[in-house]
């Protein structure tokens, strides 16, 4: 965790010109990290932490959370603490500023707390860290509001609560998988007498009916061709593309990817899932490396990072970036592109390699390489995007013979 706040807000403040933050927005911000620094210098506070944090805003907002009938001012000093603290934590700004207190209480909350802190020693993504934190402080409050002790939970208790808490087949089937491995946890542990983690229902949600977004090729070269490639700042952007567009890479892994994952002499990119911890050796495109190259020699900071993919600026202040920041990249790119009805797609990182397998699909690639490609550990996975293929799928349908009943009059 970053302690000390001049470097911090110095952070924060390449983050929002990196991420091309209003100027208007941005210098707001840093009025209120200002007046933060001057606070925690006259309260006695030897370094940056979350308790002063806690203790300013409970000071000068009354709440760590969005509240109804907050002003623009206090909804303003609320965020901009909450980016200081979330970024020295994780080196991410919050995604949002909640409204709702994240803290569990109650009998059940000790070993939440400890199953999350198991999850987390596991080194499991952001995303999904937050994802499981979700589900366990909904759990805590079901737990509380009952007066059922976690460790005792049945079939009854089970069906009860994800049936009443979550309304959506997938959120049911999301709480499920993350009830299952607490209880199987619990038992473990020797937190509980027995493992009930065989009680949770099983069911046959597939994800992968719902289809994904995605964009032409056509689109997708535009949205390339949007990065200005005579800066650093678009030197790397236009990396930051191709890695998604080419190798249909999730922002995890673009951040994640390391200059010795790159193989020269062979022409051979290495790419680890972190989501799936798959590794995958792919032939460097000759695009991709050259984009790469030409942002080494004149766009990257002259720094001893790993990774490729830095902050731009000065090498003294050079750091790995985020996949928030990658998410905000491929997104500005998209808008500047001006692709018809964008705004109603995804347009992340996710939305470029979703096009990357679909336009493969309709290509002609064949299911198992498009897997290889994109590190799925089954086809199963693959096969969501088989509905994109229009064009293919109207090959498989069956001509309608002609109907001559009396009943329903010739058809043809």
């Amino acid at each position: 965790m970053i302690e000390d706040i001049k470097v911090l807000i110095e952070r924060c403040s390449e983050e929002l010109s990196e991420r091309e933050y209003g100027f208007k927005y941005s210098r707001q911000l840093a009025s209120e990290w200002s007046r933060f620094e001057q606070w925690l210098a006259e309260s006695g506070f030897a370094t940056f932490c979350e308790d002063a944090c806690l203790s300013y805003l409970d000071r000068s907002v009354g709440s760590r959370v969005l509240r109804r009938g907050m002003t623009e001012g206090e909804r303003l000093r609320l965020r901009a603490v909450r980016m200081l603290l979330s970024y020295a934590e994780g080196g991410e700004f919050e995604f949002r500023t909640p409204s709702v207190e994240h803290a569990m209480r109650g009998e059940s909350a000790p070993a939440l707390e400890a199953y999350a802190g198991h999850e987390r020693a596991r080194g499991l993504s952001r995303k999904t860290m937050e994802n499981k934190e979700r589900f366990l402080r909904r759990l805590n409050e079901w737990l509380e509001l009952r007066g059922v002790p976690v460790a005792g939970l049945g079939a009854d208790e089970i069906e009860e609560f994800l049936a009443g808490a979550f309304p959506t087949e997938a959120a049911r089937h999301n709480a499920a998988q993350h009830l299952r491995h607490l209880l199987a946890w619990l038992y473990d542990e020797g937190l509980a007498d027995r493992d009930a983690s065989a009680l949770v229902p099983r069911d046959a949600y597939r994800r992968g009916s719902r289809l994904p977004a995605t964009y032409t090729t056509e689109e997708v070269a535009r949205v390339l061709a949007s990065a200005d490639r005579s800066s650093a700042t678009g030197r790397r952007d236009y990396v930051v593309l191709l890695l998604a567009a080419e190798y249909g890479m999730r922002s995890s892994d673009i951040v994640s990817l390391r200059l010795s994952d790159i193989d020269w002499d062979r022409n051979v990119i290495t790419v680890r899932q972190r989501k799936t911890g798959s590794v995958t050796q792919l032939p460097l495109l000759a695009p991709v490396g050259n984009a790469i190259v030409d942002y080494l020699r004149h766009g990257r900071p002259d720094c001893d990072l790993p990774q490729v993919i830095v902050s731009a600026g000065s090498p003294a202040a050079a750091r790995p970036i985020g996949p928030a920041t990658v998410h905000s990249i491929v997104t500005k790119h998209i808008s500047r592109a001006d692709l018809d009805g964008w705004r109603d797609k995804r347009h992340g990182a996710h939305a470029l390699r979703h096009s990357l397998a679909t336009n493969m699909l309709g290509g002609g690639v064949a299911l198992p390489v498009i897997a290889e490609v994109l590190g799925h550990q089954s086809t199963e996975t693959t096969n969501a995007y088989l509905g994109l293929d229009v064009s293919s799928l109207s090959g498989c349908a069956l001509p309608m013979p002609a109907m001559r009943s009396p009943h329903y009059g010739e058809v043809s």
